[in-house]
């Protein structure tokens, strides 16, 4: 036909006709067959802005018959050929899309077409109640679709990005009220519609703000979502609120953490990024708050197994947002003293709710605290004035872990209290550790028998099992470390370096073994550690005359020792020193046949370092004994 006004008023007639044969025979597949005739006819002639609007009236036509037959999968089918042919008229006229800035002369009549086809299936979806599941799934799904469709080829014919954010806005509070006026008679239209809203204006947000602005807006809108699901008792915008928290949450990750991640990778980073630092701690703040405190308010909120389980992700996900924000506000060394700080306020806020999910963030936040200090503060060479730097947050961070051990809420699932022994483990750890790394190499030894006399009377005062354990294990190391650092110093005066460190360790063991069988009600792991430590001071001292006497005199030093042990045996009445009385002897016997016999000079030669003076010296001794 040579006139579009005509053609426009005999397709409305034969729109009119299907709909009447339709609603006669009420045949869906006909129907189907005409209205795919009508769209491919539409389709594949010239499609023009004018044929569009008979395909609106077709559109119109078709949605007045789903509705009113609930013919669901023709709805599907119809909204699809509607779009589509939109498309193919706007690649005809745009083959690559809209160029922004550029003009489009049918940008409005387009947009407004494709508006008004948006409309009329979302009313349909609104007014008309499915009867039964599978309507009801079929209807939502054309109702997503509808929304996908309309977003699709504005984006497409899109010349005016600036109109993004405005459209985006409007869209979704249109959305939000045709929402509401579909709750009294049709939930699900509400849910879907609800979660379409929320989607589109956490969309709108990035097109209108940029850097870390944007985020903020985005938490607002969660929260907002959040907040109104608790006001409206309507579970469902709470959990939009929680998706809304997690969308925020991955792009923190994604885009803000892991771009000064590779930042602080490539060269040193004093920085402190306030404004994603304080994006990261509020995001925390305000996950915590929906986790934790609306399920204590609001119980509703937590009704449901889901709901419960989406709380706990979301505290999980709030420490992670934490973490992180203080490690971009404080870094370097620094970044495991705020984490510590923050593990003190969750053990509090865990057991003032008595929370053990944030007492078990508390204890991963403790492990993570750990791999920092021994991956970067105890790897550290800066210096704060003359201090060193690892010093200051080392001793920080161990005192930080001892206020840890006041915990009482358990995380983990377990029922033993482990808090206080593990974190001042840990603590007496660190420093142990630092004591390695800070001092001169002989004097670590002496310096964790000294810490380990502390901790033993800690324990003993404070009735702690696990901080006299740690003193076992201390004494244990500083034992072990005199054998390499200590023992193998050279030393050339009487009262060297080896003489003043080693002696102060032995009497440390002899003070243990002391105060480990004063009190006849010791544990039996007290009891054997007191006799190791006894065996230990021995072994110690007769490591000791062997590097500060002279070669040919370690057997009689030895028995002279063996003598003196078995006089403070008979005294005490202690069958142990008699023990070790004897072991000596057999060393001092074992020196004299295989070194003095054979390596020392005859008696012509010398007289205190001869074979003779030597032997008989250690046997007098050892008769003597």
């Amino acid at each position: 036909l040579q006139s579009q006004a005509v053609d426009l008023v005999l397709m409305f007639v034969i729109a009119a006709a299907m709909v009447g044969h339709s609603l006669r025979y009420r045949s869906q597949v006909v129907t189907s067959l005409a209205f795919l005739l009508a769209f491919v006819t539409v389709g594949i002639s010239g499609v023009t802005l004018f044929s569009l609007v008979a395909g609106a009236l077709l559109a119109a036509g078709l949605v007045y018959i789903t509705a009113r037959q609930y013919w669901y999968e023709l709805g599907i089918c119809g909204l699809v050929g509607v779009y589509l042919n939109h498309f193919l008229w706007l690649h005809r006229v745009l083959p690559d899309g809209a160029s922004p800035s550029h003009p489009f002369a049918q940008f409005l009549p387009s947009a407004a077409l494709l508006l008004f086809y948006w409309l009329l299936f979302r009313l349909a979806y609104v007014f008309r109640i499915p009867r039964d599941h599978r309507q009801e799934v079929l209807a939502s799904l054309t109702a997503v679709l509808n929304s996908v469709g309309l977003m699709s080829l504005l984006k497409y014919q899109s010349s005016h990005p600036e109109w993004a954010f405005w459209g985006l806005l409007v869209l979704g509070a249109a959305e939000m009220v045709l929402a509401f006026v579909a709750r009294p008679r049709f939930r699900t239209a509400f849910i879907v519609l609800s979660s379409i809203a929320s989607v589109l204006l956490l969309a709108a947000v990035p097109f209108r703000f940029t850097g870390s602005n944007w985020t903020f807006f985005w938490l607002l809108e969660a929260e907002i979502l959040f907040l109104a699901g608790v006001q409206l008792h309507e579970r469902v915008f709470n959990r939009l609120g929680m998706l809304a928290g997690f969308a925020v949450a991955l792009k923190l990750i994604i885009a803000d953490a892991a771009s000064i991640f590779t930042l602080r990778q490539q060269h040193p980073d004093t920085a402190h990024h306030f404004a994603i630092a304080l994006t990261f701690l509020c995001a925390a703040a305000l996950l915590w708050f929906n986790a934790e405190f609306a399920p204590r308010r609001w119980s509703f909120t937590a009704s449901e197994d889901l709901d419960r389980t989406a709380f706990v992700i979301t505290s999980y996900l709030a420490a992670l947002m934490a973490l992180l924000g203080l490690w971009i506000l404080f870094p370097a060394s620094w970044t495991v003293i705020a984490w510590l700080a923050l593990l003190l306020l969750l053990g509090q806020v865990a057991d003032k709710l008595s929370s053990s999910t944030l007492a078990t963030q508390a204890d991963l936040l403790a492990l993570a605290t750990i791999m920092r200090t021994v991956g970067v503060n105890l790897q550290s060479t800066e210096h704060l004035g003359r201090i060193s730097l690892r010093a200051i947050t080392v001793i920080l961070a161990s005192a930080l872990f001892y206020l840890g051990t006041r915990r009482k809420t358990r995380g983990l699932g377990l029922t033993r209290d482990y808090v206080p022994a593990s974190y001042s483990w840990v603590a007496s750890a660190l420093l142990s550790a630092l004591a390695w790394y800070e001092l001169e190499p002989i004097a670590v030894a002496v310096v964790w028998g000294i810490f380990a006399l502390v901790l033993f009377e800690l324990g003993h005062g404070l009735r702690r099992n696990y901080l006299r354990y740690q003193a076992y294990a201390l004494l244990a190391a500083s034992f072990i470390r005199i054998f390499f650092a200590n023992l193998n110093v050279d030393s050339t005066h009487l009262f060297g370096p080896r003489l003043y460190t080693v002696v102060p360790l032995i009497a440390a063991y002899l003070w243990i073994y002391y105060r480990g069988t004063s009190n006849s009600e010791q544990s039996k792991l007290d009891q054997h550690a007191a006799t190791i430590s006894a065996w230990v001071a021995t072994v110690a001292a007769a490591s000791l005359t062997y590097f500060e006497v002279r070669a040919a005199w370690v057997a009689i030093a030895w028995a002279a020792l063996a003598l003196l042990l078995i006089i403070v045996g008979q005294m005490l009445r202690r069958s142990l020193f008699v023990a070790q009385s004897l072991a000596l002897l057999l060393a001092a016997a074992a020196r004299e046949l295989l070194f003095n016999m054979f390596s020392t000079p005859s008696l012509a030669s010398t007289t205190t370092t001869s074979r003779v003076f030597c032997v008989g010296l250690t046997c007098a001794l050892m008769f003597s004994a």
